[in-house]
């Protein structure tokens, strides 16, 4: 991966789409260029564009990226458009289904990212379903064995091309020790098609009932009370 400095932006991204890349940060707004806009909220902006005549994805992670404490973490990491491009580029190029990458770019101030972007080859296809499950869990599998875990790992995260499955819309997180990570991924796809209702017949989890996944059950179950908890909130 390459990076360096073009047009007030950083630019990460395999040295097979350095021009590409490079072209796209003489653009002050990347919205403007798509010909597509699939989302475009105050959360993110996803958008399709055509360079070369083929079709590339382009996100902006907008409510990430404007989040006080989130900026403040960026001041001694990457941003998230970054290590999603570089997660790409290692599970592309070890045959994982991912979409190629063609790179990200990022703005900062202060040292910290206000503003960054991630591009990748667009995929056509489906969103994965419950009846999807048991290949979209074979895959997560290969994730985990390559030192990797989703971090988002909801069914509809996952694009069905007839018999293929690929990944998308990774948060990326580094295995740690226990397998915690793994452990919450495979919680979070079985919960996100039914949780112990429709997926009982379908257990991705395989048996097995270690301290990881209760732990990783545990944390599951209390980001969904918070989240909760938010709503009712903000709803009074």
């Amino acid at each position: 991966m390459i990076r360096r400095r073009a047009a007030g932006w950083t630019l990460l991204g395999p040295e097979r789409h350095a021009g590409s890349l490079a072209r796209l940060a003489l653009a002050d707004d990347i919205a403007p260029l798509c010909r597509l806009v699939i989302r475009d909220d105050p959360r993110s902006f996803v958008g399709v564009l055509r360079i070369a005549g083929e079709d590339f994805v382009a996100k902006s992670p907008r409510h990430k990226d404007r989040r006080r404490w989130i900026r403040l973490t960026t001041l001694f990491r990457p941003g998230l458009a970054f290590r999603i491009a570089s997660f790409l580029e290692e599970a592309w190029s070890a045959g994982l289904p991912v979409p190629e990458p063609l790179g990200a770019l990022e703005r900062r101030r202060c040292g910290g990212v206000v503003e960054s972007w991630l591009f990748h080859r667009y995929l056509p296809g489906r969103p994965c379903t419950a009846s999807d499950l048991q290949p979209a869990a074979a895959v997560l599998r290969r994730l985990h064995a390559l030192g990797w875990a989703h971090g988002d790992a909801h069914i509809a995260n996952f694009l069905a091309d007839g018999e293929r499955v690929w990944i998308l819309d990774a948060e990326p997180r580094r295995r740690i020790p226990g397998g915690i990570l793994e452990a919450h991924d495979l919680i979070r796809l079985r919960n996100s098609v039914g949780g112990g209702t429709g997926a009982e017949a379908i257990d991705i989890l395989g048996g097995r009932r270690g301290l990881a996944y209760r732990i990783a059950g545990a944390y599951d179950r209390g980001v969904h009370a918070a989240r909760a908890v938010k709503r009712r909130l903000r709803s009074r």
